[in-house]
């Protein structure tokens, strides 16, 4: 369950930022994202399903120190939480931050030719454009947070063989926790923005055509 499902997630986020990319760098309708989400979700389902239940097919799984997943602390063992797992987790991260960073340049560049035009628009485009940046700041700090000490404890038993308690300890207090972050993230307790989502949801691709 941790392979299919923890990597779904993984896959999932990653997912997420081209969708901000689509909608805000190439302003793509939000209607027609949305119609395509199902697509995605279900590609990154049957995905990551197909690596987890090859790994079943091959007897890979059993009791660790800290979860069930692919048993064991050996060289072989570790080989494949990372080609496997972690490989994924770290791309995923690398593609996030470019998507961040060409977000945040690109609405930047955009409020940058308004600059001369002090108009409504403009100054509901610069809140829109603190918006985007603050909530993918967020959306990629909790990505980080989530899995940072699972990969640190990863390397750790990679590189010595052995599982230690500090590092088991803070992967399994930081990894159960994503869906507490997740809420603080998209669902709601930090959103004061609700009003400038709506507006840039509904204007974003008519604002400089």
């Amino acid at each position: 369950m941790i392979q299919w499902f923890a990597l779904t997630g993984i896959f999932w986020l990653a997912c997420n930022g081209y969708q901000l990319y689509k909608w805000v760098v190439r302003k793509k309708q939000a209607n027609g994202i949305r119609k395509k989400l199902k697509r995605y979700a279900c590609a990154c389902f049957f995905i990551s399903g197909i690596i987890a239940l090859s790994l079943l097919g091959y007897d890979s799984y059993g009791v660790t120190n800290t979860w069930c997943w692919i048993d064991g602390t050996t060289n072989e063992s570790s080989k494949l939480r990372f080609g496997l797992f972690y490989v994924f987790l770290i791309i995923a991260w690398i593609y996030n931050g470019i998507i961040l960073s060409s977000i945040s340049w690109t609405v930047s560049k955009r409020v940058a030719l308004n600059n001369s035009h002090q108009s409504n628009k403009d100054s509901q485009l610069k809140s829109a454009e603190l918006v985007i940046r603050n909530r993918l700041q967020v959306y990629l700090g909790v990505f980080v947070l989530t899995w940072i000490f699972s990969l640190i404890n990863a390397l750790v038993v990679g590189l010595t063989n052995k599982e230690y308690f500090i590092t088991s300890f803070l992967q399994a207090i930081f990894v159960p926790l994503q869906g507490f972050f997740n809420a603080i993230a998209y669902g709601g307790i930090l959103n004061e923005d609700g009003d400038i989502y709506f507006w840039l949801e509904n204007n974003w691709s008519s604002l400089h055509t």
